[in-house]
């Protein structure tokens, strides 16, 4: 053996090479990892909106986000919410969808500790809106005749103490 600790003839690879001789991980490597682990913790990465997707990854691996909350108004099943619990745990993420169907289906697939889930929609006013002829989200049956709370960011901000990092909003 030589003092570099690798043995005559041996090629020198990652595993071999001294530390201070590896090369940083390009933001390639590091997004591959973080959908491994993404993979790997049940929090699939969503298959919609692809280059949004990408930033929003670039974004968190790269620490670009503010400091505080992730709000996924919309959230329908879940799916962009839970990636964000996965992908930020110490984060809260705050789920907002207007069907109490969907919030089943959130509640049901993410099981992630950070995830908090609530029934209403944001507007530029508090208060409620009156359903009185039902109305749909694609198929989904959002209030059948029901009331659903609309609320503004900035009070759920202050009714909750908390701070905003990013905003999902499907509108």
């Amino acid at each position: 053996k030589s003092t570099s600790g690798r043995r005559a003839g041996e090629a020198i690879s990652a595993r071999n090479m001294p530390a201070r001789g590896r090369r940083k991980p390009t933001i390639e490597k590091q997004l591959m990892e973080a959908r491994r682990k993404l993979a790997s913790s049940g929090c699939g990465k969503p298959r919609l909106e692809t280059i949004f997707n990408f930033v929003v990854h670039g974004l968190f691996l790269e620490h670009r986000m503010p400091e505080g909350d992730v709000l996924d108004v919309g959230a329908s099943d879940g799916t962009w919410a839970c990636m964000y619990a996965c992908m930020q745990p110490k984060r809260t993420v705050r789920a907002m969808d207007p069907s109490t169907e969907m919030l089943r289906r959130l509640n049901q697939s993410c099981r992630q500790p950070n995830v908090r889930s609530y029934l209403g929609a944001v507007s530029n006013m508090s208060g409620f809106v009156q359903n009185t002829n039902r109305f749909y989200i694609g198929t989904l049956n959002v209030s059948k005749g029901g009331n659903v709370p609309l609320f503004t960011i900035d009070r759920l901000f202050e009714q909750w103490r908390s701070t905003l990092g990013f905003a999902h909003l499907d509108l």
